[in-house]
């Protein structure tokens, strides 16, 4: 759908050269020629968390506090908590293997199966970050925010579980935040 394509979010708007009014918060640069996404297009929000495309071809655009927005055919499609996502601020993106759109909200986890969003009971509340990936062996790990007074985590979804694993030593980097995460060719996260 988009191959050629370069999209481009911003989480403030108003730091887009040229954009002194704060009204664009997607880019397509297309063919030399760059299209501008607005309210008036349908974007619930102006500040632009995570963007990423699926298997199909759709592209997702996380927002700062009006859900998740889905892109395909020209038209935009909301999602928010109304819908059944755990958290309107959503800050990052994956697909799993088996097609599920998985999102990483300021409330916790929520999972898209192409029908329905479904929030994720995983006990104690998580607040998820920017990064999100999938390892060789299909497991998902989310960035998550800092907890004063406990070291850096991520988390990590195994299909049926989530559990918290800590980065570094226990007094390591207590209270900070782990903002992105990788998988590389060999399948180790980084």
């Amino acid at each position: 759908m988009r191959k050629g394509s370069a999209w481009a979010g911003w989480a403030d708007p108003f730091l887009l050269p040229g954009n002194n009014e704060g009204d664009i918060a997607i880019t397509n640069h297309r063919a030399g020629v760059w299209e501008h996404f607005t309210f008036g297009d349908g974007l619930p929000d102006m500040k632009i968390e995570c963007l990423a495309e699926d298997s199909r071809g759709r592209l997702w655009i996380g927002t700062h506090e009006q859900g998740v927005v889905g892109y395909e055919g020209g038209e935009l499609r909301c999602y928010s908590c109304l819908a059944g996502l755990s958290g309107e601020g959503v800050f990052s993106i994956v697909e799993h293997g088996q097609g599920n759109l998985w999102f990483g909200t300021n409330r916790g986890l929520t999972v898209y199966d192409g029908r329905e969003c479904i929030h994720l009971a995983t006990g104690e509340p998580c607040i998820f970050q920017w990064g999100s990936c999938q390892d060789y062996y299909g497991r998902l790990w989310f960035c998550m925010e800092r907890q004063p007074g406990l070291p850096a985590m991520v988390a990590r979804w195994d299909g049926r579980h989530r559990e918290r694993l800590v980065v570094g030593g226990e007094m390591e980097a207590q209270g900070q935040s782990i903002l992105r995460l990788a998988c590389d060719g060999a399948g180790i996260v980084w």
